[in-house]
C-alpha cells in the first residue's frame, strides 16, 4: 500500500487488509477503521484549532458536511462535538504551535519540582522554581507577541488564563 492512501482506498488495498500475524478479522478490521478515523478526527481539530475562534464555527460545520456527504457519519457527530476554543485557548494552542519545545521544557521542568519535592531538596527546589518562573514569563511574552501578530490584545484576564494552564500543565502533564 501507499502511504498516502486515503481511508476509502485503504479498504481496497491488499496489503491493508492483512497484518503480519495473519488475515484481518472483522474486528481487528473494525479497529483499524475506528484508529484510522481517530486519526483523520485528530488532523481535522487540529486544523480547525489552528483558526481564530471566529472562524472556527463555520470551519467546523463545513468538515461536518463533508463528513456527512462522504457517508461517515461517527466522524461527523465527533466534528460536530468539537467546541470553538476561547480565546485564551486559541492563543495557547498557537503557543504550543511556535514553542513546543520550551513548553515540553517547562512539563519535564514540572517532573523535576516532583522528585526535588519527594527528595526534600530546598535548594534544588529553588533553582528548579527559578527556571520554572523564567520559562513560564517568557512562554507568557511569547504568548502577547502571537496575540500582537494576530492583532488581539492580550488581556490581562488572558494572560492570567494562559499562566493557570501552563501552572496546571506542570502539575499535571496531561492537561498539556
Amino acid at each position: 500500500g501507499s502511504a498516502t492512501t486515503s481511508p476509502t482506498s485503504a479498504r481496497l488495498d491488499p496489503v491493508a487488509t492483512s497484518r503480519e500475524d495473519g488475515p484481518m478479522t472483522p474486528q481487528s478490521r473494525s479497529d483499524r477503521d475506528s484508529a484510522g478515523q481517530q486519526r483523520q478526527l485528530d488532523k481535522i481539530a487540529d486544523d480547525l484549532y489552528a483558526l481564530r475562534p471566529d472562524a472556527f464555527i463555520a470551519a467546523r460545520d463545513e468538515q461536518v458536511a463533508l463528513a456527512r456527504a462522504e457517508g461517515r457519519p461517527a466522524l461527523a457527530r465527533d466534528l460536530a462535538r468539537l467546541r470553538r476554543p476561547t480565546q485564551s485557548a486559541w492563543l495557547l494552542n498557537l503557543l504550543w504551535r511556535d514553542q513546543s519545545d520550551t513548553v515540553e521544557e517547562l512539563l519535564k521542568i514540572g517532573e523535576e519540582l516532583r522528585r526535588a519535592h519527594a527528595r526534600g531538596s530546598g535548594s534544588d527546589l529553588q533553582k528548579i522554581a527559578a527556571r520554572r518562573r523564567d520559562i513560564e514569563a517568557g512562554l507568557l511574552r511569547r504568548l502577547r507577541a502571537i496575540g500582537s501578530g494576530e492583532g488581539v490584545d492580550v488581556t490581562a484576564n488572558m494572560s492570567r488564563e494562559a499562566e493557570e494552564t501552563l501552572t496546571a500543565a506542570l502539575a499535571n502533564a496531561e492537561v498539556a
